[in-house]
């Protein structure tokens, strides 16, 4: 018999994961990784190809992690721009890809394609990570998420390796009312959960008054909105379990994780190349800056310094717990508030979000509650915009809300960050009641 994580490190050594020992074998690696990326998208994928070109960039100028910054940044709105095959390495085809939709928690919706062995490899990080959080054989994980997709059917046999090495993951609907989750996850009797901060932070809250001491994981893994110290300490209070904070997104998967030992996030060093930007130069240590991204497993779609909206603060290389990963420090960002309705019910974002069935007419989107009745979806029309599908998603907006809360869409050019320089998906312009718990509003909460 396997102990529990003899069985899941054979399984990741047999997809190719390596155990690494110093920063400088760490960066060799991304180095070898990053040349072989180049090339190929220079080769074989229009948008870089015609980007590189442009700059006077040459794959053979592209040798040291140094030499990124040769390489302009592309943003989000810069791939949606391009015809899908000009994004696509040659000879790919959307048909024969596995489709991935972003759920714009920047505010910007966005479709991407893996093969399904990079979908395979980018699993395997989340296998390390629920590893060294200390996932024992047999436990149960439930994830809950915006939009969960259905299980890739190209992914089978990782996820039959998975359930062999006793790991076992569902996945909740984060627009599922708390009542209903909480009913959920008393059944499941999930070991790990792992949701937004806000949502998990909602929840406890509900579990602590309702009683419900039955719902007890033994850890809980928090992301894809700002971790506040103050948000932390609530959730750890009202589920009384350690909350371990992870950084991910859809287009690169797994980011960083907490280090327990540090308090600091081990950026994935052999998955992506993550670089902390500000002003045009690489931030220093302790610096805040501007993430921007490449992943090195991702060929049949590239994504090269690739800007996903969000600031951190750049920790040192290594980090003090010995780990040959570098670090980073605070994550702002992807902040969701709830919108407390006439009712007092609390209406999560993503109720809406879900809702917009985007097909090309959203360009990008902010939700904003102006008052407890006013809740506004300001819109950057996209290239497919109709008025008749504006008029359609505020019919169905209107399902989710109380009677009296009216949802309109409101058409704008742009939508600005905040001063801080983060951009909320969601706002309440609603002034919290006084003894509100911390998780209603997004602004600075400790």
């Amino acid at each position: 018999m396997h102990a529990p994580w003899e069985l899941a490190s054979a399984v990741a050594k047999a997809m190719g994961v390596r155990v690494w020992r110093t920063p400088a074998e760490v960066a060799a690696y991304q180095e070898a990784r990053l040349r072989r990326l180049i090339e190929h998208a220079h080769a074989n994928v229009p948008y870089y190809r015609t980007l590189l070109r442009s700059h006077g960039v040459t794959p053979a100028q592209i040798r040291t992690l140094a030499d990124l910054d040769r390489i302009p940044i592309s943003s989000k709105a810069d791939l949606r721009r391009q015809p899908t095959l000009d994004l696509l390495a040659a000879g790919l085809h959307p048909d024969r890809l596995r489709r991935l939709q972003t759920t714009g928690s920047s505010g910007t919706p966005f479709t991407l394609y893996r093969s399904s062995g990079e979908r395979r490899l980018q699993h395997l990080s989340w296998l390390r990570l629920y590893r060294e959080f200390g996932q024992r054989l047999g436990d149960r994980v439930v994830w809950i998420v915006a939009r969960p997709s259905r299980l890739d059917p190209g992914f089978a046999r990782v996820a039959d390796l998975l359930r062999a090495a006793g790991l076992e993951n569902h996945t909740l609907d984060v627009i599922t009312s708390p009542p209903r989750l909480l009913q959920l996850l008393g059944r499941l009797r999930p070991a790990v959960v792992v949701g937004y901060p806000g949502m998990l932070a909602r929840l406890g809250e509900d579990r602590r008054q309702d009683g419900l001491t039955d719902i007890r994981p033994r850890f809980i893994l928090a992301g894809g909105e700002v971790m506040t110290g103050a948000r932390r300490a609530q959730i750890e209070a009202t589920w009384g379990v350690p909350v371990h904070e992870i950084y991910s997104c859809k287009e690169m998967g797994l980011l960083a994780w907490q280090c327990r030992a540090s308090g600091m996030l081990h950026v994935c060093d052999d998955a992506v190349v993550l670089e902390v930007v500000k002003d045009g130069r690489p931030a220093q240590v302790g610096e805040r800056g501007e993430v921007v991204v490449t992943s090195l497993h991702s060929f049949a779609m590239p994504f090269i310094r690739y800007r996903i909206g969000d600031i951190v603060t750049r920790g040192a290389t290594p980090c003090a717990c010995g780990s040959p990963f570098g670090t980073i420090g605070q994550i702002e960002g992807r902040m969701l508030d709830f919108f407390r309705l006439p009712s007092g019910r609390l209406l999560h974002p993503y109720e809406l979000a879900a809702r917009l069935q985007e097909d090309g007419w959203v360009g990008q989107y902010q939700i904003v509650q102006e008052a407890a009745d006013r809740i506004v979806m300001l819109i950057v029309p996209g290239p497919a915009f109709a008025q008749e599908k504006a008029t359609a998603f505020e019919a169905r907006a209107a399902a989710v809300v109380d009677p009296e809360v009216k949802v309109r869409v409101e058409l704008v050019e742009r939508i600005e960050p905040a001063p801080s320089g983060k951009f909320h998906l969601a706002r309440s312009l609603v002034p919290a009641t006084k003894g509100e718990p911390a998780w209603h509003h997004s602004g600075p909460v400790g």
